[in-house]
Order: C-alpha cells, then sequence, then structure tokens
C-alpha cells in the first residue's frame, strides 16, 4: 500500500483540525514510506456524503455531535455519531473513536463518564470489533474552558496521550501492511501479532507478565516485582502457613549472613563518622540538631540488624527449616506464564513454540530469544 486514506469527523473546529494533525504526524513517524491522505469533515451529513462516495482505511470519529449524550442539555441527537459508525462498518478498516466525554457537566467524571464508555463500548463492537476509544484522562475544568488558549492546551495533552499509545501505531501499520510484532492490551483484550499472523486473547495476569518481559528483552526481572504489579494468585496447593514469625518466613541463612554483616559494618561506620561530626561542631558551638536526628536513625537501625541476628541465630540452633521468601511468588508467577503461553499457543502455535523457548520462569523470568526480536507493546 503507497497511501491510506483517514477521515476525521469532528464538528469541533479545534479538535477536528488538532486530530488530523496529530494522525498526519503520526504517519509520517510510523508508516514513513506511506503517504496519509487526511480528509476533514465538520458534520454528520458531509461525513455519511463522503463515506458514500469511496472508501477509507481510517475513520476518526467523535461519538457527541453537538454534545449529544443522552442527559445532557444541548439538545442534540444522541444518535448522530452512531448514525456515521453504522455506514462506516462496510467503507472503512479501522475506526478510531475520540471523543471529549469530559465537556459534560451533566456526566459525572468518575462513575458516570465510566458508564457512558462501557455503553459506547457495546455499541462500536458490533460494528467494529476491536476499535479503539480514546477519552480524556483529565477534565476539562470551566475555567479552562473559559479560555481558548487553555482549552488548546488541554486539546493538545489529550492528543499526546494517544499519540504515544502503542495502539495507535499497531493500527497505522496494520493498515499500512507492516507486518511488526505486536503485544498491546486494549478494553481487556489483548492484541497480539507474531510472524504476520494475528489473534486476540482475554486479558489475564500471565499475559500482563509476558508484556512486561517482551518490552525488556534479555532482562531479568524477578519473580516478586512481576507479582507486585500483576497481582499473581497463589498457586493451589500454596495458601500459605499461616506463621506471624516475619523473620522466619524471609530468612534464608547464607543471604541474611552476608547481608547483615555488611548493613552492621557500613552502620557502625556511619555512627562512628556521625559521632565525631557532632564532637566538632559541638566544640566550636556550631549546630548538631541534624547530625543527632540522623545517628538516632542509624541507631535505631543498629538495633534492628543486631535483633534480627540475635533470632537467626537462634532459629538456626533450633534446626528449624528455613523457608524461601519468594516460594509463593516465584510459583505464581511462573504458573501464570505457562498457562498464558499455552493459550497462546492453542491459537498461534508459532509464538507458542517461539516463548517456549525464548521464556525462562523461575525466581528470575526473562524473555531471551536466540535473536533479536522488536515487540510494540503497551506495559
Amino acid at each position: 500500500m503507497n497511501s491510506i486514506r483517514i477521515l476525521v469527523a469532528e464538528d469541533d473546529p479545534d479538535w477536528r483540525d488538532a486530530i488530523a494533525e496529530m494522525l498526519e504526524s503520526a504517519c509520517r513517524e510510523f508508516i514513513p514510506d506511506v503517504d496519509a491522505d487526511v480528509e476533514r469533515v465538520m458534520n454528520v451529513q458531509d461525513a455519511l456524503a463522503r463515506l458514500k462516495a469511496q472508501d477509507f482505511d481510517l475513520l476518526a470519529v467523535d461519538m457527541d455531535f453537538g454534545n449529544a449524550y443522552p442527559g445532557m442539555n444541548s439538545g442534540g441527537r444522541a444518535t448522530d455519531g452512531r448514525e456515521i459508525v453504522k455506514k462506516a462498518a462496510g467503507h472503512c478498516r479501522e475506526l478510531i473513536v475520540v471523543t471529549g466525554i469530559a465537556y459534560a457537566d451533566e456526566i459525572s467524571f468518575t462513575d458516570g463518564r465510566e458508564h457512558v464508555v462501557l455503553t459506547l463500548n457495546l455499541f462500536l463492537e458490533r460494528f467494529f470489533p476491536g476499535h479503539h476509544i480514546y477519552y480524556p484522562k483529565v477534565p476539562l475544568g470551566p475555567e479552562t474552558r473559559q479560555s481558548p488558549e487553555g482549552k488548546h492546551d488541554w486539546i493538545g495533552k489529550v492528543l499526546a496521550g494517544l499519540r504515544d499509545d502503542p495502539l495507535l501505531k499497531y493500527r497505522l501499520q496494520r493498515l499500512a501492511g507492516v507486518k511488526g510484532n505486536a503485544f498491546c492490551l486494549q478494553e481487556g483484550i489483548w492484541l497480539i501479532r507474531y510472524a504476520g499472523k494475528e489473534i486476540r486473547l482475554p486479558d489475564s495476569v500471565g499475559l500482563g507478565h509476558l508484556c512486561r518481559l517482551l518490552n525488556q528483552p534479555g532482562e531479568d526481572i524477578h519473580c516478586a516485582a512481576l507479582a507486585a504489579a500483576g497481582s499473581s494468585p497463589a498457586p493451589d496447593g500454596d495458601a500459605g502457613t499461616g506463621r506471624d514469625d516475619a523473620l522466619e518466613d524471609q530468612f534464608v541463612p547464607e543471604v541474611f549472613e552476608e547481608t547483615s554483616q555488611t548493613a552492621l559494618r557500613n552502620l557502625r561506620k556511619r555512627a562512628g563518622e556521625l559521632a565525631e561530626d557532632i564532637r566538632e561542631k559541638r566544640s566550636v558551638g556550631q549546630d548538631t540538631e541534624e547530625e543527632i536526628a540522623e545517628l538516632e536513625a542509624v541507631q535505631k537501625e543498629l538495633e534492628h540488624w543486631q535483633a534480627s541476628q540475635r533470632a537467626a541465630s537462634r532459629i538456626s540452633a533450633g534446626g528449624r527449616v528455613m523457608r524461601d521468601p519468594h516460594k509463593r511468588s516465584r510459583q505464581a508467577v511462573s504458573k501464570a506464564i505457562r498457562t498464558s503461553i499455552k493459550q497462546i499457543a492453542e491459537q498461534h502455535p508459532e509464538l507458542g513454540q517461539h516463548l517456549t523457548s525464548a521464556v525462562n520462569t523461575g525466581t528470575h523470568p526473562v524473555y531471551r530469544p536466540s535473536t533479536p526480536i522488536e515487540w510494540q507493546v503497551n506495559v
């Protein structure tokens, strides 16, 4: 494909021009070998006429022409934007909805807005499965609304977020026939492309782990960090011991011994330095409040490490089995990753085989392909 045709349908002139310019800029960067022909229309009638006259590759549309959401007092028709989408279903390949929901005082910025977005998604999915809806993440306050400069800046910030969204790059490259690899989450669905084949999977913890690994190829990521970010559930049969003894759950003898000795040496050294600074300042009548406060903190930390050493010695003397502090995280993360790779392999055997060979689990999961592979991800 040497060019792509884009139609921007938006009644607000500021939004219309900003969206068109942003898409032109994104095309120049993401698909530099492809010309982008961007048309702009300001009302529903013009949009329907252009869609009837010819097909487009991408439609960027505002759903609330005239601020026409139900419950608003503008008197507009809520069906305006929907009419464009219905018509475009047979004349466009991709759909991006950029909606200024935050304009509406009648729609609360939290629960009410999320309800509108959910309703909108249900409608759009009927005509454009895998559509891309993007809306402001911050409200347009009354002060900003009354200022042309403030509104312009706000639109710029909103569209900068869309411009940086990996899904926009993914969609433009797909339109241009670029077969790059992608691992992107949108509205609870993972859009995954590898070796020219695309699949879609519902969101899961394991896919989130894989996305982060793909985003940092060759880098070991501790299982605890993945578990904290993805909230991996504990694997079956491992609900924990129920013990309250935190030290026993965290104690690994050889690691603890080396760490505690190093910490104690450093703390004692710093305590000595502070004590000497205090003596010198006091001898010349200078204030020592800051040094005294730091010395007290160092002494408390020293006491903590000394108490920990004594407790560790008691545990070791009792011959009790020491528990790996990362066992549950390691098992949960590993299970989630393996389950997701298996799900991927069912729909995309080639990618499943690649991930099986390139992803190592354990305490430090890592994605390490035999040859470098570029992935487009959103983490």
